[in-house]
């Protein structure tokens, strides 16, 4: 049976004394390309649990806000703190879909291995996964900026509304009613 791989291209390109360095230097190549794999591997799990964090830390400080510092009665803009909501869940989803598609796209490539080892030449390597799960990051990413900016906004007018009105009510000597109804 032929050998095939790095040692294989090694003896028949390289000249009779260089062989050796050549081979440590392949080595070493290769462990590079792994170390960084598993580092953008690992980072990437990072930023799809900090996105699910901070998304659903998000939703939590909207909510505890309306009920604690502007009550829904009185808040302005409404619009903007429902459409939050739905951008930050988006984005939760969007991590949790993306970790099924890397799942997928790690089984595809599983089975490529596989069939490779098995003798299978006419295989081909499943590329499409990597990019859909990329983009999927990366539109989760967006997502969540959209939805913390659309948080930041609502808090901020109504904060303002808030403090105007409290103002008035104290210059014109009346007390505003708390509107804590459920």
């Amino acid at each position: 049976m032929k050998q095939g791989g790095i040692s294989q291209m090694a003896h028949e390109i390289q000249p009779k004394g260089k062989k050796a360095e050549y081979l440590q230097h392949q080595a070493e190549c290769a462990k590079e390309i792994d170390d960084a794999h598993t580092t953008i591997n690992n980072n990437q799990q990072e930023y799809d649990k900090q996105l699910l964090v901070l998304s659903s830390g998000f939703l939590a400080v909207s909510l505890a806000f309306i009920k604690d510092v502007v009550p829904l009665a009185r808040a302005l803009h409404l619009w903007l703190l429902y459409s939050s909501f739905i951008v930050l869940v988006m984005c939760v989803l969007l991590v949790l879909f993306s970790y099924q598609l890397s799942n997928a796209g790690h089984t595809k490539v599983k089975k490529y291995w596989q069939a490779l080892k098995a003798g299978d030449k006419k295989v081909e390597y499943p590329h499409g996964y990597a990019k859909w799960v990329t983009n999927v990051n990366i539109a989760s990413g967006v997502v969540f900026l959209l939805g913390i900016t659309l948080t930041i906004i609502f808090v901020s007018l109504n904060i303002h509304h808030e403090a105007n009105m409290k103002q008035v009510s104290e210059a014109q000597g009346v007390n505003l009613p708390r509107c804590d109804r459920q």
